[in-house]
Formats: structure tokens, C-alpha cells, sequence
């Protein structure tokens, strides 16, 4: 009590002297007054309502509060009458643009005379600045944290030990965790082992590279790992020391699977060699001197190929570079790494484009050389100047509202993903940068105020607004229309924007999914071609690499016991009877050094342990340079045909003998059996017509001469086959299409097939497969074995026959295939001799098999059967390739 009074007796010479305190309040930028009880104003230092000190002094202090603030203040005051003690109230007041427009603090301290209150001074500060400043950093906390939790890639945020501090759903998704499961634990923990090194590179502040994009394995909950690529943006003080980091993290695991399946395809890799998009160049590794650039260099570098070839590796740098390059050629073979850097190159004309370098030693044909490969980043490193630009503006911002910006929108700001908020109507209210480059803009602000319907031709982005609007999200992929009207495929996740349950807007994120499509179809595409050629591949196609080791065999390896696993990777000799394998190895290496085309003999063990006889033919592969870089062949299985050769040999002359004396019989036997038929029949025709020509019946004696004429020409037909048999070989006639051949005999026996039941399939290509000889003759071959292959099938429970066209092995080759019960094994090799039938007596002579055998031996062709392994019995007839194709003539049964 004592301490107030001396403090009040201190404090009365000051308030009683108007001088001093108009010296010490009118120097204040704050309000200060003296307020009597009733709330009456003794005294102020200045006004904002434009009245003067003298005009204020005497009025109510309530006279200058908004209604709704007027109880508190009053209870305020109270409090400090009542207590003695200073209190702090916050409301909105008058201020230099009006009643209600300015929000102030104030300090009420107690006055004191003789020891009781009798007035306060209340010192109040304007504070709307700040509370405006904490309402734009609430609102942009909110929407900021509504763009994270929505965006396509993982957000990882890290303090400065590289713990987790946030992740947002999709983060914790990618990994198969709960967003809480992940707070609290090490980055380590989730990476793969040997991964947090080079990530730690990545965090660092001084690292050159620090915020650019690289590739980690990550492992997900269940052990499982996911490919993702990590943008890092680091924290620290100003001091430069880390306080922490934030990840955005893109799944690309798909990618790069899909990315590996094409890299090992031969065939892809020569096509994407020549037609890529980035400059590609083979060097010498020892030397440095080019060898080989594809299309893409030529246009980079604007050079010709001739050019280039043969120049030094460090001619496409700038002078002042050349050394650092030659330097970083040498470390890079010398210790076989990889390089993944960025560089500078200088055209023809002098002009020094920046490009980033990803280099790898390979080998091509069994020689090692160094592979560069140089994307043009001018755009990028322009996007990055831009990116870099706009950062700037944005701390720039930052600092004059003294404000920071928070972990989730340092994120949202350097995604690599579009990310745009619109409002309900779908005009476009924010934009990133990634999301202005994306629709072929320099800056976010050009976009602000696009329709959404201006991004993506056509009405698909209404629709997709409506959809967002009634269900809350909408997933997938929409054509994207850049501002130069160019076209992309646009992958895009919408999300509605609620505040307290009520929808205020719309955020979308996208990713140009346009290259990844493209890679994706193309693989499908090359998948389905050599699928299709390797399942209707009869033989063994295989290749071999210099060394003589398997790389590719095809599925008809597993006829023999094996699986393709088992043979490949495997040298092509552990196959082979020890015997042969000196003179295969002979051919396999003169084919390397000459190129030249072999066909060889050879026998081979299967897995069950039998030998059987095999003929290949093989020719050189080479590669984009024109070297040899292996052997492809096809191997044909011959064992039945070495068998049935070895058994001829060894039989003897009365067997020989003996086999003849039966095919006379049986021949005889034939002719008298089909001959007496029509005799037989005729004679009954012939008495038949005198009668009814002695009633006068003629029309019906016509019909009974037709029939005769008709029995006739049957019986002239047998007699000519014998001729056909037994004349000599003619000369085959010029080129023809078998496909014309085929499809006539299927036009004319399709009838046939349909009443019987029988599907009638054809798989012929658009080829013509040219072969040389007479057209009638070869519709007389493939109709009967297509007749054979009819009569075959009686009974079965499954009736087909299958035509098939193909080139193999330098040969024109035709399947005819049925689902019946096939050949008895025993009778295969009869079924081409003359007069050996397996149908019941009076259905035919045996004959067409052997006359077919006949036509395609004088076209200097083959013909042989076999059964099918799922059943039923095959003919192939193989001919050799003639010239272009002459016009077909009408089929049989045609006008």
C-alpha cells in the first residue's frame, strides 16, 4: 500500500501538468486517454474521426465503439475501477476510413489519488494490420493443407535429423502405411539398404544438385519395394545450416519396369536408337572418338552424320569445357561407372545449347564402346529460370508481409505435378508453376481466370466439373490442349474444396502421362507381333551371341523335354551329341567371320535321353554397325525321316521284290473293283433306256444315257490317274500365288465342310507366297488333302481343319491339319505309296496321296505327315520361293 502511494504520489505531478503529458502523448503513434468513471474522455493526445483534441475532450468513449464491442469495454473499465489492476481488451473501433474499420488493442491502466482509482489511461494501438496479415495466413494455411492432402505425389517432410514430421495420404498410401505409422520414424527405415548415402547427398545444402529430381527404392510395408523419384527442397537458417527437408515423391515404379522391358528388345532398342528424341553417341572408350549418332544428334548438334563420325568426344563441348569432359571420359572408364550430369554443347554455328548427359559403357556385337546419351534442356533450364524467378517474387512477398510460408506449400510450389484450384464455376483462381508449363504458359499468372474448359478440347472438363460437383472426386486421363493448340494426355486427380461441409471450390493435379502412353502401346504392339510369330513356329527358332551361349529360343524347345529357362544363357553345344559338336562349331564360326548362310546336320539329346536327328539352317545377325553379332537358325527335327532312311537301306532285295508283287495285286485288285462298278451299273442303264425307249419314254432314256456318259468319264478319270502316276515329270509352269490356290479350294469346299459339321479355318497372311507350277494341279493337291482331312474326321467329337501359310526357313510352306484320330503310327510312311488306303474297299483307290506327292515334287517341292501332339494328323507341303505372283485363273467349281 505503501509502494502505490509512492508510486501514485510519483505519477500526480505528471498527470496534473497538462504540458508534460502533452509532451510525452503527443510524440506517441498510439492513442492515449484519460477516462473518467462514466466513461467520460479528460484528456487525449489525438483523434481519428477528424474532431479536434478540444472537441473530444468531454464526450464518451463509447461514442467511438461499435455497439456489439460496447459491453466489454464497459466491463473492463469496471474490473479496473473495482481492482486496481490493468487489463487488455481487443475490439474493432473508428479509424481513418470510418466507424468499424479499424481493429485496436488496449492497455487500461488504473489512475490513483489519495489511494483510490479515480480515472484510467487506456493506451490503444491500431493492430488491423496484423490481424489482417493473421487472416490471409489462416486462409492460405487452409488452402495450402487442402492442396497437399489432394495432390498426386507423396509429401515427405523432415526435421533436422531426417525424421518424419508429416506425410501426406498419398505418401503414407505409396508405402502401405497410416500417416501416423510414419511420424516419429527415420527416413533410413524406409529406404532401401545402401539407398540413404546417396539420398543423404541429395539433403545436403551445399550439394550442387540439391533440388533436382533422382531415383530411390523405397521399401512399403509389407517388404514389397517401389521405385520413386524424389524433388527435395532443403531448410535452413541463415546462417546455412539444415533445419529439415521437404520430399515430393513420384511413384515410377511402372515406369521403369516398362522402361527395362524395351530395353531388351533387340529390335525396339534399333528403333529407338535411330528415331529417338535425345542425341545419341557411341564412342570409342578408349580413344574417344565417335563412332556411330542417330538422327537426333545430327539435329542437336547441326552437323551431318558424316561429320560427326570420327571427330573427338570432347569436339561437342564448348572450348573452356574440353578439358573437364576429356577428364570425366577417362574417370568414367577407367572405373566403369555411370555419369548422369549436366553440360553444355556447341553447334555449327557456334551456339552453346545446355543438355544433360546421361553416359553408360555397353556392349554392341562383343565390343565395348561408351554411350551418350544428350537431351536438349534449354526449355527446362529457361522453366527453371522462370521457377527460379517466381521463387524469388514469392520470398520476396514473404519478407514484406513477415510471413513465412509453411513446409506444405514450399512442397505444392516446387511439384513437379500441375496443381490448380478453380471455383465452382470452373474459372481458375490459382496455379503453380509446374501446372502454367504444363498448358505451354511461362508464368502461373497467365492462366488465372482460364476456363476450365480451355484447357482440353471438346466438353470432357465440363463434364468432369460436374461430376466433381455431384460425387466430391474424379480420377483419370483427359486430352490436354497446350496454348499453342498442341496436344497431350493429361493425367489428372479432382478434388472438391469444402470449408465447414460447405463447397467452395475445386483442386486438380496433373501429370503429362503423354511419353509414358506412347511407351506403354508400343510395348504391347511389339509383345503381340512376336508372340504370334513364335507360337505358329512349328521348329526350333533360336540365336546364339559370338561366344556360341543361347539368347533366345523359342517354345517348340519343349517338345523335347526342356523349358525355354533351361536352355537359355546356356551354350548351344551342351545340347548336341558329343560327336557332332566339332563340324557345328565349324560352321557356327565360318558363318561369324564370312556372314555367309550355312545348313548343317546334327544330333541332339533330349531330356528323356533320346537322339534324334536334326537339320538347321542359320544365318548371320548383325548389328546397327553392320558386324556380326551372332547366329539366328531354325532347327527342323528329321529323326522319322533318318529312320525311315536307315530302314530302307536295310531292306533287302526280295523284300524289295515282294512289296512290288503286292502293289501289282493290290493295284489289280483296285482297277477291277472300281471298274466293274461303273461296267456293272452301265449295263443295268443300258437295258433300262432300250425299254423305256421302246415305251417312248425318251426324256427318261436321256436321263439313263447321262448317267451312262457320266460313268464313263469316272472310269476314263481312274485310268487317268494310273497315266498321271506313272508319266514322266512336267515342267512347272511360272510363278502363282498359293494363297490364290488356297482360297479357292476353301471357296469351293466350303459347302462341303458346313454340311458335314466341319469348321473350315484358314490362317494366311496378306502375303502372295509366290511358287512356281500349274494352278489346276495345285488345286488338285490341296483339295485332296482338304478331302482327306473331311473323311478323316467322322465321329469326332471335335471336327476342324486348319490351312496355314507361312515362309520359314527360306521356303513357302502349307499345313493342313484336322482334329480326327490321326495316322497309326505304323502306317505313316505308306501313306504316300500308291494304292495303300486306310478307307473301307469301294471309297477310293489310294491313289490321291500319291498323285499329290507327285505334282509337288515336279514343283520342286516336298510333301510329308505326321500326327499332331494334341491330335490328329498333319500334312506339310514345303516349296521353294519363285518370283512375283502372275494373275490366279477361276478356282474349281468357278464359271
Amino acid at each position: 500500500m505503501k509502494r502505490r502511494k509512492k508510486a501514485g504520489t510519483q505519477r500526480e505531478p505528471l498527470v496534473d501538468s497538462p504540458r508534460r503529458w502533452r509532451a510525452l502523448c503527443e510524440n506517441l503513434p498510439d492513442i492515449v486517454m484519460t477516462v473518467a468513471r462514466d466513461g467520460s474522455l479528460e484528456a487525449i493526445n489525438r483523434t481519428v474521426k477528424g474532431l479536434t483534441v478540444e472537441q473530444a475532450v468531454g464526450t464518451s468513449i463509447y461514442d467511438y465503439i461499435s455497439p456489439e464491442h460496447r459491453g466489454a469495454v464497459r466491463q473492463a473499465l469496471e474490473r479496473v475501477f473495482e481492482t486496481g489492476k490493468p487489463d487488455t481488451y481487443q475490439i474493432r473501433g473508428t479509424g481513418p476510413l470510418g466507424p468499424d474499420t479499424a481493429w485496436y488493442e488496449t492497455r487500461v491502466v488504473p489512475v490513483w489519488r489519495e489511494g483510490r482509482v479515480v480515472a484510467v489511461t487506456q493506451i490503444s494501438t491500431d493492430v488491423t494490420a496484423r490481424k489482417e496479415a493473421e487472416d490471409l495466413l489462416r486462409d492460405s494455411e487452409q488452402k495450402y493443407r487442402q492442396l497437399v492432402e489432394s495432390v498426386n505425389d507423396g509429401i515427405w517432410a523432415l526435421d533436422e535429423q531426417d525424421c518424419t514430421v508429416f506425410v501426406n495420404p498419398r505418401m503414407a498410401q505409396m508405402l502401405g502405411y497410416g500417416p501416423d505409422e510414419m511420424l516419429g520414424r527415420p527416413l533410413a527405415a524406409f529406404l532401401e539398404e545402401g539407398e540413404m548415402a546417396r539420398c543423404k547427398d541429395c539433403l545436403s545444402p551445399g550439394r550442387p544438385e540439391a533440388g533436382q529430381r533422382a531415383g530411390f527404392t523405397l521399401l512399403r510395408k509389407d517388404g514389397t519395394r517401389v521405385r520413386a523419384s524424389f524433388g527435395v527442397a532443403v531448410a535452413t537458417d541463415d546462417d546455412g545450416n539444415y533445419l529439415g527437408a521437404t520430399i515430393s515423391a513420384t511413384d515410377i515404379t511402372e515406369r521403369e519396369l516398362a522402361a527395362e522391358a524395351i530395353r531388351k528388345s533387340e529390335e525396339e532398342f534399333r528403333l529407338a536408337f535411330e528415331n529417338a528424341k535425345d542425341a545419341i553417341f557411341w564412342a570409342d572408350p578408349e580413344t574417344g572418338i565417335l563412332l556411330r549418332c542417330n538422327k537426333a544428334a545430327e539435329a542437336l548438334l547441326g552437323r551431318s552424320r558424316d561429320e560427326l563420325v570420327g571427330m573427338h568426344q570432347t569436339m561437342l563441348h564448348p572450348p573452356e569445357t574440353v578439358d573437364y569432359h576429356a577428364n570425366q571420359f577417362r574417370r568414367h572408364f577407367k572405373e566403369r561407372g555411370a555419369i548422369d550430369d549436366d553440360g553444355e554443347i556447341i553447334t555449327k554455328s557456334g551456339q552453346v545449347k545446355p543438355v544433360h548427359i546421361s553416359a553408360s559403357l555397353t556392349s554392341v556385337g562383343g565390343k565395348t564402346v561408351m554411350q551418350g546419351i544428350f537431351r536438349d534442356i534449354t526449355e527446362r533450364k529457361e522453366a527453371e529460370r522462370q521457377l527460379e524467378q517466381a521463387r524469388s517474387r514469392l520470398a520476396q512477398l514473404v519478407d514484406e508481409q513477415k510471413a513465412k510460408l509453411n513446409v506444405r506449400e514450399r512442397a505444392i510450389e516446387s511439384s513437379l505435378n500441375g496443381i490448380g484450384i478453380c471455383d465452382l464455376n470452373g474459372i481458375v483462381t490459382y496455379a503453380n508453376p509446374a501446372f502454367a508449363g504444363l498448358f505451354g504458359c511461362d508464368a502461373p499468372e497467365e492462366v488465372l481466370g482460364w476456363h476450365a474448359s480451355d484447357f482440353s478440347p471438346g466438353d470432357e472438363a465440363v463434364q468432369t466439373l460436374t461430376t466433381v460437383r455431384n460425387e466430391g472426386r474424379w480420377s483419370g486421363v483427359l486430352p490436354g490442349k497446350r496454348k499453342d493448340g498442341s496436344a497431350f494426355d493429361a493425367q489428372m486427380l479432382v478434388n472438391l474444396i469444402t470449408d465447414a461441409g460447405r463447397p467452395v471450390g475445386i483442386v486438380a493435379s496433373i501429370l503429362d502421362v503423354t511419353e509414358q502412353r506412347q511407351m506403354l502401346n508400343a510395348l504391347v504392339a511389339s509383345e503381340q507381333k512376336y508372340r504370334q510369330v513364335v507360337e505358329n513356329t512349328q521348329d526350333i527358332v533360336y540365336s546364339v551371341d559370338r561366344e556360341g551361349r543361347i539368347t533366345f529360343v523359342s517354345p517348340a524347345v519343349t517338345r523335347y523335354g526342356y523349358a525355354v529357362s533351361d536352355v537359355v544363357g546356356r551354350p548351344i553345344g551342351e545340347f548336341l551329341v558329343p560327336e557332332d559338336l566339332e563340324p557345328v562349331m565349324r560352321d557356327l564360326a565360318s558363318t561369324l567371320s564370312t556372314g555367309a548362310v550355312f545348313k548343317t546336320a546334327f544330333r541332339i539329346q533330349a531330356r528323356d535321353g533320346r537322339v534324334l536327328h536334326m537339320e538347321e539352317l542359320g544365318s548371320p545377325i548383325r548389328d546397327l554397325s553392320g558386324e556380326i553379332a551372332g547366329i539366328t537358325g531354325v532347327i527342323r527335327d528329321v529323326t522319322e525321316q533318318r529312320q525311315a532312311e536307315e530302314a530302307l537301306r536295310k531292306t533287302n532285295d526280295e523284300l524289295v521284290r515282294a512289296e512290288r508283287l503286292a502293289a501289282i495285286g493290290e493295284m489289280a485288285t483296285g482297277i477291277s473293283h472300281e471298274i466293274n462298278q461303273p461296267l456293272t451299273a452301265m449295263r443295268g442303264y443300258t437295258d433300262n433306256a432300250r425299254t423305256l425307249i421302246s415305251r417312248g419314254r425318251y426324256e427318261e432314256a436321256e436321263s439313263n444315257l447321262r448317267i451312262i456318259a457320266e460313268l464313263l468319264d469316272r472310269s476314263a478319270e481312274i485310268t487317268g490317274q494310273l497315266k498321271l502316276l506313272v508319266r514322266r515329270p512336267a515342267e512347272p509352269s511360272g510363278a502363282l500365288s498359293l494363297r490364290t490356290v488356297v482360297e479357292n479350294v476353301v471357296s469351293f469346299l466350303a459347302a462341303r465342310a458346313g454340311e458335314e459339321g466341319v469348321r473350315l479355318l484358314t490362317d494366311v497372311p496378306a502375303a502372295e507366297f509366290a511358287v512356281r507350277g500349274d494352278l489346276v494341279r495345285l488345286e488338285q493337291v490341296v483339295m485332296n488333302l482338304v478331302g482327306n482331312a473331311l473323311d478323316a474326321m467322322k465321329g469326332a467329337a471335335t471336327r476342324e481343319v486348319r490351312l496355314a501359310l507361312r515362309e520359314t526357313a527360306g521356303c513357302v510352306a502349307l499345313t493342313c491339319r484336322d482334329t480326327g484320330s490321326g495316322i497309326p503310327a505304323d502306317r505313316l510312311r505308306r501313306v504316300f505309296e500308291p494304292f495303300y488306303t486306310t478307307k473301307p474297299p469301294g471309297e477310293g483307290l489310294g491313289l490321291g496321296l500319291a498323285i499329290a506327292k507327285t505334282i509337288v515334287e515336279e514343283c520342286g517341292g516336298n510333301m510329308t505327315a505326321a500326327n499332331h501332339p494334341d491330335g490328329g494328323a498333319v500334312f506339310t507341303v514345303t516349296f521353294p520361293p519363285a518370283g512375283p505372283a502372275t494373275p490366279a485363273r477361276p478356282g474349281p467349281g468357278t464359271a
